[in-house]
């Protein structure tokens, strides 16, 4: 085998590497958590990148299905509605405690193509925007569709299991 062909072997194998990694990076993950008197399907949001994006540009979410925050730090951090299809929940929790509840906060209306998930908006559309903050500090914020806060009876100290 020649110096060249061993080279382009090489090549070929990290070119490979790069890209299966690439791809177990971006893996979806999810986990299955008991809220109320059901379990839910909760896409993991653990990175910057699936934290910013969340369910945006989403049609719908099945019944038993939303997505689970996990935030650096305690905080009081702030969610949008912009992108969105459809209303959610918001469980803010500290730990698996409930601090807070957002019951039916409501999609931002889309200012663009549907192909663009975050258009650009003039200062004065972007103050209209509403937004959402749990009031005590949460380390986790839990999005379901709008309704699952009422059906399960949640309050504020309940234990998320």
């Amino acid at each position: 085998m020649s110096r060249k062909s061993f080279a382009i072997g090489i090549f070929i194998i990290i070119i490979a590497a790069a890209i299966v990694l690439n791809v177990y990076q971006r893996r979806v993950k999810f986990v299955d958590i008991k809220i109320g008197s059901n379990y839910y399907h909760l896409e993991i949001a653990d990175t910057a990148a699936k934290r910013a994006e969340g369910l945006s540009g989403r049609d719908s979410l099945a019944q038993n299905e939303g997505m689970i925050f996990l935030l650096p730090y305690p905080g009081r951090y702030t969610f949008t509605m912009e992108g969105m299809k459809f209303p959610l929940d918001f469980i803010w929790l500290q730990d698996n405690q409930i601090v807070d509840l957002t019951p039916d906060a409501q999609p931002w209306p889309s200012t663009g193509s549907d192909n663009n998930l975050f258009p650009e908006r003039s200062e004065a559309e972007s103050e209209g925007l509403t937004k959402y903050s749990s009031r005590q500090l949460a380390n986790r914020v839990i999005e379901l569709n709008a309704g699952a806060i009422q059906k399960e009876s949640l309050k504020i100290g309940d234990v998320i299991q």
